[in-house]
């Protein structure tokens, strides 16, 4: 499993998506249930599952699918590269 899929994987349990396609263009602003606690159990489930500690700069900064994977590309989770972009 790549790093996408992984993050995927997070963001469909999170969010309860129970398995429909994720928008890669949700954001904090257009996802219902993307509340403050959410927010902070979506930025643990990314530590935990990339064994990374985020900083305070991009715990604010995590508010689009696409920001998530930035940051894990930040941190060098085995080197992401955005499939976005391309």
């Amino acid at each position: 499993m790549n790093n996408k899929e992984r993050y995927d994987r997070i963001v469909n349990e999170i969010f309860e998506l129970n398995g429909m396609p994720i928008n890669e263009s949700m954001t904090r602003g257009n996802t219902e249930k993307w509340n403050s606690l959410l927010h902070l159990t979506f930025v643990t489930a990314i530590e935990d599952e990339f064994e990374i500690m985020l900083d305070t700069q991009d715990i604010l900064n995590l508010t689009s699918y696409s920001a998530g994977l930035e940051i894990i590309d930040k941190y060098g989770a085995d080197a992401l590269r955005l499939t976005l972009i391309t």
